[in-house]
């Protein structure tokens, strides 16, 4: 296997920078299936068209509103989406826009990104004004890690959250809430034989 020429912080930064657009990608496209789901859309080539052929700020806006229009009443369910809207339109996106789209390097062994943004402002009070056209920001691998965690908790709320909406009926037939929904799924998603919490498993002792 040939010798990787790059230095290890590119490279750790290059596995988390990989796992940032796979879990944006997954969460594009739980969010065309919500789309899908509440509009309804036809599956297959209709609701391909559709989806695929609009910006996410687009689909984050349409998906605010068939929320508001299906929510009927459902408890919790509406809440939740809205909310994990806003985290992946408001925070989310912006971080890995910022994370994907720069050039990253490594002066004296310093993971930095950087960006082009012409700015005219007086660093001082009476200074002339100054020029800039680059910003160099040192970045932690750890931050790319949290964006990485950050994403992949919104992607499970959003899976979550189509669950429920694919079986509205059944859940308002029943009243059961969506938080409740949410952790009758867990639990089927816990493997066999996985212990309990060791606080649970104290109390039990």
């Amino acid at each position: 296997m040939a010798k990787d020429p790059h230095r290890k912080p590119l490279q750790r930064v290059a596995l988390q920078l990989g796992y940032v657009s796979i879990y944006w990608a997954w969460i594009e496209d739980v969010i065309d299936a919500l789309i899908t789901e509440l509009a309804p859309l036809e599956k297959g080539h209709a609701a391909n068209a559709i989806t695929g052929s609009t910006d996410v700020r687009q689909k984050v806006q349409m998906l605010k509103a068939l929320a508001f229009i299906r929510k009927g009443e459902s408890e919790g369910w509406y809440e939740a989406v809205i909310a994990n809207l806003n985290v992946i339109d408001g925070d989310i996106r912006s971080r890995r826009n910022a994370f994907v789209h720069s050039p990253w390097f490594v002066p004296k062994g310093k993971l930095v990104r950087h960006k082009k943004s012409t700015k005219i402002a007086k660093s001082q009070a009476f200074q002339p004004p100054v020029l800039t056209t680059l910003e160099i920001t040192p970045v932690k691998i750890a931050e790319a890690r949290k964006l990485k965690d950050d994403m992949l908790k919104a992607l499970r709320s959003a899976v979550h959250q189509l669950a429920f909406a694919m079986d509205f009926g059944w859940h308002t037939s029943r009243k059961t809430s969506f938080e409740e929904s949410r952790r009758l799924q867990s639990s089927r998603e816990r493997p066999k034989g996985k212990p309990a919490s060791p606080r649970r498993q104290r109390v039990a002792g």
